[in-house]
């Protein structure tokens, strides 16, 4: 008799990676490794994508990993961080080794909520500790996941000339604990106020499971570098799939899935489930 595999989604981000000079933040990206059999020999299964200028940095990229229960003690992790340099190369000789976490595959399947926060070694002295946060969760592949299309624009009052934004969609893991499954693209307010559509995998927005996602808007000012939380809403899937035209989500606070003290923000789905992948437009507003 066969033992029976089982595949966890590993997710990746950062807090407070080492600024490489006076001017500049990291241009971080991660390749993960694994080591199976105690043997030492390590080999890579993937890189998170490259995020500019970001010392705290949370990646989309994902990375499943099979094991059985007779396995999951002998396999080790690695999460080698690196800042990218201007040449565009995979050579990892010419960028930048900022630091890298270990840990074992059973110790992140045990743990509760299934996240580590695992210091990250460096060759330089710092009094300021990194962290590598590692989080997982069990992957169960969908029979016929289905394609989604989202289209997202902005109410007038965001209208901020100069203005930058962009929108996340996380996956609920634990309490307090996302990982994050989608990222758009940046877009400057006031030249226009629609996001390119998005056609999202129901695979991997949900990973099979049957959690909460959040949607959350970010927004700065013209000359101002860091971006400012303008709100979130929180739903399942099938509330979207089931939705009625004009259907409204409040926003709620930004670390919690209990209401804000203001309810002036809302994030107004309007379903349209003609064509082959349903369709949702996002229209972000305040009253």
């Amino acid at each position: 008799m066969m033992e029976e595999r089982h595949v966890l989604e590993v997710s990746v981000l950062a807090r407070g990676l080492p600024k490489l000079d006076l001017f500049f933040r990291t241009n971080p990206f991660v390749v993960v490794f694994k080591s199976e059999g105690g043997g030492g020999v390590w080999k890579e299964i993937g890189r998170t994508e490259t995020i500019a200028d970001e010392q705290d940095p949370r990646f989309v990229e994902k990375f499943l990993v099979s094991f059985t229960r007779l396995n999951i003690r002998s396999i080790g992790l690695r999460f080698d961080f690196f800042s990218r340099t201007s040449k565009n190369t995979d050579d990892l000789s010419v960028h930048y080794f900022v630091g890298t976490v270990q840990c074992q595959l059973a110790e992140l399947v045990e743990m509760r909520d299934q996240g580590m926060a695992l210091r990250l070694e460096t060759k330089q002295n710092r009094t300021e500790p990194a962290f590598g946060i590692i989080q997982g969760e069990r992957f169960h592949q969908l029979e016929n996941p289905r394609g989604i299309i989202f289209n997202a624009e902005f109410g007038r009052i965001f209208h901020v000339a100069g203005s930058r934004a962009y929108y996340e969609i996380s996956r609920s893991i634990g309490p307090r604990r996302w990982a994050l499954v989608h990222r758009s693209e940046t877009i400057r307010l006031g030249k226009t106020s629609k996001f390119e559509h998005s056609v999202l995998d129901e695979q991997e927005l949900t990973a099979g499971n049957h959690k909460h996602l959040r949607l959350e808007v970010f927004t700065a000012r013209r000359f101002q570098k860091n971006y400012d939380s303008q709100g979130s809403a929180v739903f399942r899937l099938e509330e979207l799939m089931s939705a009625t035209p004009g259907r409204i989500f409040k926003c709620v606070d930004r670390l919690d899935t209990r209401p804000a003290t203001s309810d002036r923000q809302v994030m107004l789905f309007d379903a349209n489930q003609d064509g082959p992948s349903p369709r949702f437009n996002i229209r972000l507003q305040n009253f």
